[in-house]
């Protein structure tokens, strides 16, 4: 499992997540490593990135092997590589889906395990455009679901995938199992959204402001990470958020810049 999030504003994109991996074998062993890469820039020059959640081995193949092969054709392979003048978010991300999804996902999808979601978030900006994007999209079985897109312009988006306790909690005001147990106290849903609605608004101040500097971005998603990895260190349940923290801007005025990597060191 993992946490991945993708929060953009007016002025950039930051993208984190943790650096935990769990296998699972068929006789019920389960090993969880912890210097798995999941944060990925996806062209040579150009302000493009993705952040992943959920399975990481297609057939043997990391996911890590498959984004470093997808940000090599973008940026060099004839019939894939972006055009700087005209490319957008949205044209990544379909390529995304047919080096990952149609290539080596499909084909496998009979023998995957059960818990089979892969999710991407796909940021950064398009050719020619003020303001950052985040385009999310999942594969689950042989469903694609998405991709849905998100513009920061004088907005603040927050997307998050993976195990997501703490974040939920933070960022919504509650925990993901309550409106579950509203449900068993048989409340109305009506009843249920108006709560929900209201435990967004007022249990939680909110901690993101779509006009605030780049640096107050990163500040704030980073306690988001760091509170996920820490919280499932000390929760009863198998520690599969974990590792060392991952972090990663794009603006227009740096592109696309590592703030930590992660166990490996930095350039």
């Amino acid at each position: 499992m993992t946490i991945a999030l993708a929060v953009v504003s007016n002025d950039g994109v930051v993208l984190a997540s943790d650096s935990a991996s769990t296998t699972r074998e068929a006789n019920g062993r389960t090993f969880i490593f912890h210097h798995k890469r999941k944060i990925f820039p996806l062209h040579e020059s150009l302000p493009v990135a993705v952040v992943t959640a959920g399975l990481n081995r297609l057939d043997g193949i990391s996911v890590s092997s498959l984004c470093t092969e997808l940000a090599q054709k973008l940026s060099q392979h004839e019939k894939w590589k972006l055009d700087p003048e005209s490319y957008t978010i949205e044209q990544v991300t379909d390529r995304l889906k047919e080096l990952i999804f149609v290539e080596h996902y499909l084909p496998l999808f009979e023998k995957l395990p059960q818990d089979n979601r892969m999710t991407f978030f796909v940021a950064g900006y398009s050719a020619g455009k003020r303001f950052p994007e985040v385009v999310e999209i999942a594969f689950a079985g042989q469903h694609i679901i998405g991709p849905s897109r998100v513009e920061a312009k004088n907005t603040v988006h927050v997307k998050f995938s993976g195990v997501a306790e703490a974040t939920h909690r933070l960022m919504q005001g509650f925990a993901p199992k309550f409106p579950g147990l509203l449900e068993k106290a048989e409340i109305p849903k009506e009843k249920i959204e108006q709560i929900l609605k209201a435990a967004g608004s007022e249990l939680f101040p909110p901690i993101l402001h779509p006009d605030q500097p780049l640096g107050e971005t990163i500040a704030v998603v980073r306690f988001l990470a760091e509170t996920e990895i820490k919280f499932s260190r000390f929760s009863p349940e198998p520690d599969t958020v974990g590792g060392a923290l991952q972090l990663a801007s794009i603006s227009q005025q740096d592109g696309f810049r590592w703030l930590e990597r992660g166990h490996e060191k930095k350039d």
